[in-house]
């Protein structure tokens, strides 16, 4: 597991294993697992957000095998973690933070390292995206019949 998010009320341990690609969800009073997302290669961060019952999950998209990939930001719905949104993100979505409304996502993205990546550009450097969840979930909703 590389990174957690403490549902502490709920009894939750949101977990991201890189190395499966998934987001494990732990009962914190005795362990047992209680949901695992595929999220995808390279998985890497987890934040629950507790004002709008979803937990995002960043993802890197490479791994051993797969050299060239973009990443992006997913959103789990944690009431019965379903996959309600895949958000591309070009090129290495990282750690992931919230506004203190919940309405508000913040995530640094890195640039690749390695000069054989398609994304690869001397000299550039990392930054942070910001991502309006009342928005996004305006969106979403649009397109739900």
């Amino acid at each position: 597991m590389v990174n957690l998010s403490l549902d502490a009320a709920g009894g939750r341990l949101f977990a991201v294993d890189s190395h499966e690609g998934r987001l494990y969800v732990f009962n914190t009073a005795d362990g047992s697992i209680l949901a695992q997302v595929p999220i995808g290669p390279g998985a890497l961060d987890v934040i629950w957000n507790p004002v709008r019952d979803e937990a995002y999950v960043t993802w890197y998209g490479i791994n051993s095998q797969l050299r060239d990939g973009t990443g992006g930001i997913t959103v789990v719905n944690t009431k019965d973690y379903s996959v309600t949104r895949d958000l591309a993100v070009k090129t290495f979505p990282s750690n992931l933070s919230l506004d203190e409304s919940g309405q508000v996502l913040f995530a640094s993205v890195s640039e690749p390292s390695n000069d054989q990546h398609p994304d690869y550009a001397p000299g550039t450097i990392g930054s942070v995206i910001r991502l309006d969840l009342a928005i996004l979930g305006d969106l979403m909703a649009a397109k739900t019949p």
